[in-house]
């Protein structure tokens, strides 16, 4: 089995979805080969972090510490090195940019996996995506504004994300789901899962409930530290206490339960940066077609290199009252053909074929 080393000098389980990534991505590398994952700390056991990230393949992981002062990157160099020169990987993976281009000097035809192109780190990426076997972007339109600035279309692969097949695809009935988590049994339920950031598009989706029936409820689950807080004041703010819920990030092995548990599912993001309209593939996306629940989706590019109107409905971003207009509609309607044909495409994007692919590519290249 050829070894690969997985360089993520971040603390583990956060409330974001980077972490759930890098480790699904780390499970699913385990299929295939012998696994590390350096992280810089852990805040639970690392069985604890296995049930938080309904891991079924443990791999290694290998934690190096956090710096006293200054940058998580440069104190996680030496370290990394050693991993490096110590287990003499097949395969060398990061998605970290600092550490990356650090790391770039010392050693070369790793695997960099470029999640958005970022101004901050403009000078680094011709180096990172040159000295790279090959580079995975996770969509069309991130991989189109990598080539406009300049850099190596030959080493670019597109791998968009992916789920956890096993994990969401459950049986397990909306009325049995709320039954175990405490939901209300008779109303409509839209469920958002995810952060709560500005181009996520929560607060378009929390106006929205202004123009919802009495009896349709919106529930948001997750939120990085600070942000249910945000979407609490929201909330009052516009009136809709009645209609908006919030419950705090859960445990990823959770949230399959609270999108059964929906009617609907919805990804309102704002068409307002290059993050959203192009770069994006959202992990909650996958996860949706996955639940076999009807989507309603802000039109976007990013979006649309997934899914199509046969298989979601699509409505204007950044629009409270369309957003509504396409919940009311999605709730009334029959769904099952569109449905079908997400999970359909949920099946074919699952995280073993997306490690197989790179590995595949990076071994044979």
């Amino acid at each position: 089995m050829p070894k690969l080393l997985y360089i993520a000098p971040r603390d583990f389980p956060r409330r974001v979805a980077n972490r759930v990534q890098t480790i699904k991505m780390a499970e699913a590398f385990s299929q295939y080969a012998e696994v590390t994952l350096v992280v810089s700390k852990l805040h639970s056991s690392i069985d604890e972090l296995w049930e938080y990230y309904d891991v079924k393949t443990p791999f290694n992981i290998k934690v190096i510490g956090e710096p006293i002062w200054g940058p998580q990157s440069v104190y996680s160099l030496i370290p990394s090195i050693i991993q490096i020169l110590k287990l003499k990987p097949d395969i060398l993976y990061f998605r970290e940019e600092l550490i990356g281009w650090l790391i770039s000097w010392f050693k070369r035809d790793y695997i960099y996996e470029m999640l958005d192109l970022l101004p901050r780190y403009q000078r680094y990426y011709p180096r990172l995506v040159q000295k790279s076997k090959r580079t995975i972007v996770i969509s069309q339109g991130l991989k189109n504004t990598a080539i406009n600035a300049g850099l190596n279309d030959g080493k670019i692969q597109i791998r968009p994300d992916a789920v956890d097949l096993n994990a969401f695809d459950i049986e397990l009935r909306s009325s049995d789901a709320r039954s175990s988590l405490g939901l209300d049994p008779q109303s409509k339920l839209v469920v958002y899962s995810g952060r709560f950031s500005s181009w996520k598009g929560t607060d378009t989706l929390i106006e929205s409930a202004k123009h919802l029936p009495d009896d349709v409820n919106i529930l948001l689950i997750g939120g990085f530290e600070g942000e249910p807080e945000k979407m609490r004041t929201k909330i009052s703010e516009c009136g809709v206490s009645n209609k908006v819920s919030v419950i705090e990030f859960q445990p990823h092995s959770e949230i399959p339960k609270y999108l059964k548990a929906a009617d609907a599912l919805v990804i309102p993001n704002k068409a307002e940066n290059q993050l959203s309209v192009l770069h994006t593939s959202p992990l909650k996306l996958f996860e949706y077609m996955a639940s076999k629940r009807p989507i309603i989706a802000s039109d976007l590019p990013s979006i649309r290199e997934i899914l199509d109107e046969s298989s979601a409905t699509f409505v204007q971003p950044d629009s409270p009252e369309d957003l509504a207009i396409g919940i009311i509609n999605t709730l009334k309607a029959d769904n099952t053909l569109k449905v079908e044909n997400a999970f359909k495409i949920a099946q074919e994007n699952t995280w073993e074929e997306r490690a197989r692919l790179i590995i595949e590519s990076a071994l044979n290249s």
